[in-house]
């Protein structure tokens, strides 16, 4: 898990819990003052200062501990009667700690950071799609058995991530034939399994080029620090974007450059043959090497379908 996210994530829970025990002692307040709810209190404490000095003595607590059972049990009865709520807890199984007694992360914790994850990736731009959302065996289309092999193959990339026999994908094919949501349920999946992930429409990554190209020198590493160092990248519709003379081209190729030895994904609605006519020759010999798995997808659009 990525620290620095994995920290926001623990602050978040820290903050439910505060929130949490704050509601409970409003709620409690309001029964405090009730005489019921006071003597029972009063018996505990009683009861509980009385075994601290049978154990000062050295003197049997078997009786006065059963009778403090009895009296907790009596105490939890009243509270409920008198309106207090058992647990004002988001989460109840760590009581918003964020961790189980045995000391392994709860599933709150897990959930929380997911959820931050995505929000820092960009992937939410993507329709929330994940492996076991896949329906394809139900579809009636020209790509389902095509689609059905793809996710095959995709669900072994991520299980082996970041040991694949490929860096690279490189996915062609025309609107609406699958390739939003196979590209959301790697990025998913990739984040639950605690890499970082980078997504970004080709668009968006050719305005981000033009911001560090016209930014100041000192904060313009800002700008591409996420693509250079996340585990995986994700560029949608490549081939999209404007060129923009003296940046789309330039910075699109130190981008692959510097990301030789980590993974990148890139969707395009181009013919290899069209992305060759659009882009250098060196950044297309990137896109199409023998680390890069290149997956043509033809068929119908599912987006009509529906």
């Amino acid at each position: 898990m990525n620290l620095i996210i994995l920290n926001k994530a623990k602050a978040i829970i820290r903050e439910r819990h505060r929130e949490a025990e704050e509601r409970y002692a409003y709620e409690l307040s309001k029964i405090d003052k009730n005489p019921l709810y006071i003597k029972a209190d009063r018996d505990i404490r009683t009861n509980t200062l009385a075994i601290s000095r049978a154990l000062c003595n050295d003197q049997d607590t078997a009786e006065l501990e059963c009778v403090n059972i009895n009296l907790i049990s009596d105490f939890n009865k009243i509270k409920v009667e008198l309106g207090a709520p058992e647990s004002c807890y988001f989460c109840t199984k760590c009581n918003d700690k964020g961790s189980l007694d045995n000391g392994t992360n709860c599933s709150c914790l897990t959930q929380v950071y997911y959820q931050l994850s995505r929000e820092l990736s960009g992937v939410i731009e993507l329709p929330h799609f994940t492996f076991a959302d896949n329906q394809v065996a139900t579809l009636n289309c020209v790509q389902k058995d095509n689609l059905t092999k793809l996710y095959t193959s995709m669900n072994k990339f991520t299980a082996n991530f970041p040991n694949t026999a490929y860096n690279n994908i490189l996915l062609i094919g025309q609107v609406g034939v699958g390739k939003s949501c196979l590209l959301s349920a790697v990025a998913n999946d990739i984040i639950m399994r605690g890499f970082s992930v980078q997504y970004l429409s080709a668009f968006a990554l050719s305005n981000l080029f033009l911001k560090y190209h016209t930014s100041d020198a000192k904060t313009r590493h800002q700008y591409l620090d996420s693509l250079l160092t996340a585990d995986l990248l994700i560029i949608d519709d490549l081939g999209t974007e404007p060129i923009l003379k003296n940046i789309t081209l330039e910075y699109l190729d130190c981008v692959l450059d510097e990301r030789v030895r980590k993974h990148t994904m890139i969707s395009t609605n181009l013919s290899v043959a069209d992305l060759n006519a659009r882009y250098k020759e060196r950044i297309v010999s990137r896109l199409t090497n023998n680390k890069t798995n290149v997956i043509q997808l033809n068929g119908t659009d599912l987006r009509i379908k529906k």
